[in-house]
């Protein structure tokens, strides 16, 4: 009897958990319908903002406020589009993804930004790389948020370090700077929705890179490095190299 009763209790904690789980998914759902139903008449007054200032400024009238709405219109835009990102079922294309090259052509991707800021980007991957098991695209983004997440800081860092390397887990990816660092009371939360330590950032994209590495089938840390900077490390899956003959 005592056995009955017990699966009983544990049978409704499972459903319980179901109901929860079905709750949420659902209020995803009217969540992402609603951000989407604001981004529409957003874009409209964001694109009359547009067309007021680039009036001002042909006619010399001041322009401040009209930027600073202007400015203010993308930010929301910008939260909007990565909320419905986030709504969407995380779909990959996980294969076998040579790092060296990726890591090549990103740094040609990023590089002209990085200058632009006064900022040398740099690249090491370890020789004999293995493999890993990751969507190109998708990590391709998290990195890039990393490096933005760098570059806006204030003071911006003098240079970044992408960094891949063997280890026993897998590949092990960092992205490191001689910035300022991360303050330490926003550590414990930097990967949670809407925690960010700049005015104007939505607190988002280091949620949505930590979705994408754990999809991946890794993961991500970050910390601050003695001294001065930061260090973001990302771990993937190790695709091991085929067996001779095989």
């Amino acid at each position: 009897m005592a056995l009955l009763v017990e699966r009983t209790r544990e049978l409704e904690r499972v459903v319980e958990e179901l109901d929860q789980a079905q709750q949420r998914a659902e209020l995803v759902q009217v969540a992402g319908a609603l951000a989407h139903d604001v981004r529409n008449p957003l874009n409209v007054v964001g694109a009359h903002v547009a067309l007021l200032l680039e009036e001002a400024r042909s006619q010399g009238r001041p322009t401040a406020t009209l930027e600073l709405v202007s400015a203010k219109v993308g930010e929301a835009e910008a939260g909007l589009r990565r909320f419905l990102d986030l709504s969407r079922p995380t779909v990959l294309d996980l294969k076998p993804t040579a790092l060296a090259g990726l890591l090549a052509g990103f740094q040609g991707f990023l590089r002209p930004k990085c200058a632009q800021a006064g900022v040398e980007l740099l690249l090491s991957v370890e020789p004999g790389l293995p493999d890993a098991r990751a969507d190109g695209d998708a990590l391709q983004r998290c990195l890039l948020d990393l490096c933005l997440n760098a570059l806006q800081a204030a003071p911006p860092p003098r240079s970044l370090l992408l960094r891949a390397e063997s280890r026993r887990f897998g590949v092990l990816l960092s992205v490191s700077d001689d910035g300022p660092g991360i303050p330490e009371g926003l550590l414990p939360s930097i990967f949670t929705p809407y925690a960010s330590g700049r005015a104007g950032g939505t607190g988002l994209g280091l949620y949505s890179v930590r979705r994408l590495c754990r999809a991946m089938g890794g993961g991500i840390v970050a910390g601050n490095l003695h001294g001065r900077g930061s260090r973001f490390c990302v771990w993937l899956p190790a695709v091991p190299a085929p067996k001779e003959g095989t």
